[in-house]
């Protein structure tokens, strides 16, 4: 429902950076537009083994690129190897489509009229899923093979596999023979190679070396995984920029037996665990009327200014503390200030609602792989038994209306569904959940009248609560 820290701002400012370094803008686009004539190239052999008619030869275009000194050189050079390319492709076109170009006779391509670029359109939609579900197929088949040469793999990501060094090689040439082309391009390709795998769970590991007590991870290159730590702010005085890599580090010499959980205690307990961000619904900026009445408009916290919110460790009246306050570059700075608590909207301070960062590493640890059964070591994985379906959806399920929990994950409503179940609730069993006749006959109404309810009123709660269980 809100955004917070993750390394897509970070890039999003290092792209904007390169925009302004004309060089980086002109290497960049000249690496994508090589890419371009690759696979052009690709395609185009390939298809000539059936229509030999086909003709291509985009040496005189490299050079081009080569020399190309601006973007809108680039551009020109890119739109006359396409124009060639399409050329080429429709002599693989039965003539009785009349296939001219990938532009129809409306200079159109998105939301063509022409039989073959409506083809193309559908077809390359089907593309972007084949070729998801198609890697992932693949995978499957690695994982396979590594099994039928008695070993395992240590994970999987979306494109890649980490397997034993030793079979590296013959898993790759195992797959060769499926490549369609006739260029020698490896289907397969290893990286990361001789490194140290360390696992937490999903999306929670480390690549390493290791080797007299000495841990490093791989220069110029993020070889660990910040999922479950990347939306925390740097909890350390500005001097330590890689603070998840200290983290890290200090995860895998408590593995090693390099230090204890009382070392993590001693060194990240007085820091806590806080994240940054955005006001980006109503909910979130009423939470602030209290900090910004009586201030000047300059001096409010506004749409989508940044937060910082606290992960709840106290509980007051049975309802969990949420702590949220105005962003501050120090982040740390405001356990000790005076904070909005989110679920009452009240004024509170004290430390003792803020959760330290040395129980979110060592949770971090601990954290369980949900996916697989076991603990430690080789897991298997869990059979997956459906037995309903839940559409999630910003619109459909009113994402915004809902409260933010910073202490699990959310749950969102199907707000459509409850409100059906609402109407066919009857009438006594909604009082012995707490919800009087008066109440309930007239959120009914509201519903039969086809008009919105409130998810958080106390009564619609007490009525969702049980309609859950």
């Amino acid at each position: 429902m809100l955004p917070s820290e993750s390394t897509n701002v970070k890039t999003k400012f290092a792209q904007y950076h390169a925009y302004e370094d004309k060089d980086a803008r002109v290497t960049l686009a000249k690496k994508f537009i090589e890419a371009k004539f690759f696979k052009s190239e690709a395609v185009l052999a390939y298809l000539k083994q059936r229509y030999p008619g086909i003709e291509y030869d985009f040496t005189d275009d490299k050079t081009k690129l080569e020399k190309a000194k601006s973007i809108r050189e680039i551009l020109g050079i890119e739109g006359g190897v396409a124009w060639k390319y399409w050329n080429e492709y429709a002599k693989a076109v039965p003539e009785q489509y009349d296939f001219k170009a990938r532009t129809d006779n409306y200079r159109r391509a998105n939301g063509a009229g022409d039989k073959v670029n409506v083809m193309l359109n559908y077809g390359y939609a089907l593309l972007a899923v084949m070729i998801t579900a198609g890697s992932k197929l693949f995978l499957a088949m690695a994982e396979a093979k590594v099994k039928e040469l008695g070993s395992v793999h240590a994970y999987m990501d979306t494109d890649s596999i980490f397997v034993p060094p030793e079979h590296a090689q013959e898993i790759i040439d195992y797959f060769q023979p499926l490549n369609p082309y006739n260029l020698d391009i490896n289907l397969l390709k290893p990286e990361k190679e001789d490194m140290w795998f360390y696992g937490i769970s999903s999306k929670r590991y480390a690549l390493y070396t290791y080797g007299n007590e000495e841990i490093k991870f791989m220069e110029g290159e993020r070889s660990f995984k910040l999922h479950g730590l990347g939306h925390l702010t740097n909890p350390f005085p500005k001097a330590v920029d890689d603070w998840q890599a200290e983290i890290w580090e200090d995860i895998l010499m408590l593995h090693y037996g390099m230090i204890s959980g009382t070392n993590i205690e001693e060194k990240y307990s007085s820091l806590y665990a806080i994240s940054r961000l955005t006001v980006s619904t109503a909910n979130v900026l009423h939470r602030f009327d209290t900090i910004n009445k009586g201030k000047e408009w300059k001096d409010q916290i506004k749409p989508f200014n940044f937060y910082l919110v606290g992960f709840q460790v106290a509980e007051e009246d049975g309802k969990a503390v949420k702590p949220l306050a105005p962003y501050s570059s120090d982040s740390q700075s405001v356990v000790y200030d005076s904070f909005i608590d989110y679920a009452t909207g009240e004024v509170k301070k004290g430390s003792h609602y803020f959760k330290p960062l040395s129980r979110t590493i060592m949770q971090y640890v601990e954290h369980l792989e949900h996916k697989f059964d076991g603990k430690v070591g080789i897991l298997e994985r869990k059979h997956v038994h459906a037995d309903g379906v839940v559409y999630i959806g910003k619109e459909a399920n009113n994402i915004d209306e809902q409260e933010l929990n910073v202490k699990k994950a959310q749950v969102f409503l199907n707000k459509k569904e409850i409100m059906q179940k609402i109407l066919a609730l009857p009438q006594k069993l909604a009082e012995e959940w707490g919800v009087d006749r008066k109440t309930f006959q007239r959120i009914k109404r509201r519903i039969k009248k086809g008009r919105n309810i409130n998810l958080r009123t106390n009564a619609v709660e007490r009525l969702v609560k049980h309609l859950n269980k």
